[in-house]
């Protein structure tokens, strides 16, 4: 059965959430977790995306 359709609107929070497949870990180490937050930090500036709180957490 599909998923219902996302609802979108200009300044809607958004909770997204990244898992590993399998039980993989996302994050090896601190330079993986400190790339990750760079890579977020530039995606939210040019696409103009707020980020208010976010939790970098092994695969639970």
């Amino acid at each position: 059965m599909p998923r219902k359709k996302r609802i979108w609107q200009p300044h809607m929070c958004h909770h997204v959430m990244l898992r590993g497949i399998d039980g993989i870990f996302l994050f090896h180490d601190d330079a993986d977790r400190a790339r990750f937050c760079l890579l977020l930090q530039e995606a939210a500036e040019v696409h103009h995306h707020r980020v208010h709180a976010f939790c970098l957490m092994g695969n639970h």
